[in-house]
């Protein structure tokens, strides 16, 4: 059986192309070796048998780091369960500030409804 709320490879690539082939945190350009599909909202929040809590494996809860960024937002391999505030990956979008902010705000709305503090 895997794990609850991995994300598949159309997901993945979906979020690489919505943020341009860059990191969403520093902009990099990815490199296909050193990439990772990154969880938002920590799939640990969810319950894998509550409907409403699937949106963790969709496209709106991934956004593709770079090795480096994605090291650091899980302090260096000393939390496996720490994640960084959502703001922080400001190119979840690519450049489009305006998309970002939008998806900002529904991670706020999504998190609220699960019964978790605001993101």
């Amino acid at each position: 059986m895997s794990a609850p709320f991995l994300f598949d490879e159309r997901t993945k690539a979906s979020a690489r192309s919505r943020q341009n082939g860059r990191c969403a945190a520093c902009e990099e350009v990815l490199t296909h070796l050193l990439e990772h599909a990154h969880h938002v909202i920590p799939k640990q929040t969810g319950n894998p048998s509550v409907l409403a809590d699937q949106w963790l494996r969709s496209v709106d809860n991934c956004v593709i780091l770079c090795d480096q960024c994605h090291t650091a937002y899980h302090g260096h391999g000393r939390f496996r369960n720490v994640t960084a505030e959502p703001a922080v990956f400001k190119f979840s979008h690519g450049k489009n500030v305006g998309a970002h902010k939008v998806w900002l705000l529904q991670l706020n709305v999504r998190f609220k409804r699960m019964g978790k503090i605001a993101v």
